[in-house]
């Protein structure tokens, strides 16, 4: 039996509710942080000013604006940690919105089945899995895929 519960529209929410971006006042993380998980059109609105000196991306990839409203320079940024400015080809501290890339096909779930024609044991993937035994799939083989989502 599959090991998806719930409806498609509830996965797609979770996926995006896992968007996480951090910005931080001092260097090498340091100081107040920004913690932003969809579009922030103006950091000052939450309370954080425009200087950001390191950022950490969690998940997903961004778009970083220099200025409030999504204007000016625009910085993309990738899964990772940028411990100064300068590591996202800043000239300088100024940072005033941000909002996710959203990419087609980035909603999907798989489904794998040992046996032909969708039978047999099944097992849902959401995310990268490099061990299907670590998530419980005991057999060797698969022989049919079911793939759901906006990118199939």
């Amino acid at each position: 039996m599959s090991q998806y519960s719930g409806k498609v529209s509830n996965w797609y929410r979770y996926r995006l509710i896992r968007l996480w971006i951090t910005f931080y006042e001092g260097r090498c993380f340091t100081g107040r942080k920004l913690e932003v998980r969809g579009d922030c059109d103006n950091f000052q609105d939450r309370g954080f000013m425009n200087r950001v000196n390191s950022i950490r991306v969690e998940s997903g990839a961004w778009i970083c604006y220099d200025h409030p409203d999504f204007r000016g320079q625009q910085y993309i940024l990738e899964h990772g940690e940028y411990p100064e400015f300068q590591r996202w080809n800043s000239h300088n501290d100024h940072m005033g919105s941000c909002k996710p890339i959203r990419m087609h096909g980035e909603h999907y779930r798989i489904e794998l089945f040992e046996a032909c024609n969708f039978s047999g044991q099944c097992m849902d993937i959401c995310d990268d899995c490099p061990f299907l035994q670590s998530r419980g799939f005991s057999k060797s083989c698969i022989n049919s895929v079911r793939v759901y989502g906006d990118g199939a």
